[in-house]
């Protein structure tokens, strides 16, 4: 599953920036989900779609011997900068449809904030997960972290106005809406500098694209997963380890368990 064309656009320099409400706070108390659920002490652990690296210190710190794997290379370099001497760290640059890495290579795969979903042709989600299955070592987790499509699809029933936020030099305009079949979000987006001057990559004229992310249900997650031999264990519905509802929680965090063959 090769990047999109909005991906390549979305994931650049500047969108680290963009994001910085998902912060340092919010991972560390993913990965201690991921610890409670998965044990991650001694545990070897791909983080897929790692972006800027801000689960992978968490990660090590947990004991883990943790790759980070990701498509931009713009937010690799960002990695590199942010978690050098994360202990046992690797970073690489692959794709997720083809991952790099030989079979059984991991106990624990992550996909945290949506690194899910990206892929249009029909199929992706499918190539990824065969993909995930194949580098997980028997009895080994998936840990996925997706939003909740029931949540969005009430949201975006009537579409909501454009939302405009501005931050560190930097002025972003989102639309979302649903697809007319409902089984995808949109958000076309709009970033320009705060004036005359490129910034983090944006240029003056600004940048422009959409957004597309695929909304899969709970039931088809399951038989895609299964198909793979991933059988879904256990969920929450935040990063505290809420109890999980599929209707109403915040996130989905499901947690997939590869089946142990004789």
């Amino acid at each position: 599953m090769s990047i999109e064309a909005w991906a390549r656009s979305a994931f650049g320099a500047h969108y680290s920036r963009l994001y910085r409400h998902r912060d340092d706070d919010e991972a560390r108390r993913a990965v201690a989900l991921v610890d409670r659920i998965a044990g991650l002490d001694g545990a070897r652990v791909l983080d897929l779609g790692c972006g800027a690296g801000r689960h992978l210190g968490p990660l090590a710190g947990s004991g883990a011997c943790v790759v980070g794997m990701d498509q931009s290379p713009e937010l690799l370099s960002e990695a590199h900068d942010e978690v050098p001497e994360a202990a046992g760290s690797t970073l690489v640059r692959g794709d997720w449809g083809r991952l790099p890495f030989a079979a059984n290579a991991f106990d624990v795969v992550v996909s945290l904030f949506t690194a899910f979903g990206y892929g249009e042709h029909p199929g992706a989600q499918q190539s990824m997960i065969a993909e995930i299955a194949r580098t997980l070592a028997p009895g080994g987790h998936w840990i996925l972290d997706y939003l909740n499509p029931r949540r969005v699809r009430s949201e975006l029933a009537k579409i909501p106005p454009p939302r405009l936020r501005v931050l560190e030099g930097l002025v972003m305009s989102e639309q979302r809406r649903l697809s007319p079949d409902g089984r995808r979000v949109t958000k076309a987006v709009t970033i320009t500098p705060d004036g005359p001057s490129p910034v983090q990559g944006i240029p003056a004229a600004g940048l422009s694209y959409e957004e597309s992310v695929a909304l899969i249900d709970l039931d088809e997650l399951d038989e895609l997963a299964a198909t793979a031999d991933l059988f879904r264990s256990a969920a929450a519905g935040d990063y505290d380890g809420a109890a999980f509802d599929p209707d109403t929680s915040v996130r989905w965090f499901l947690v997939f368990r590869k089946e142990v063959t004789a």
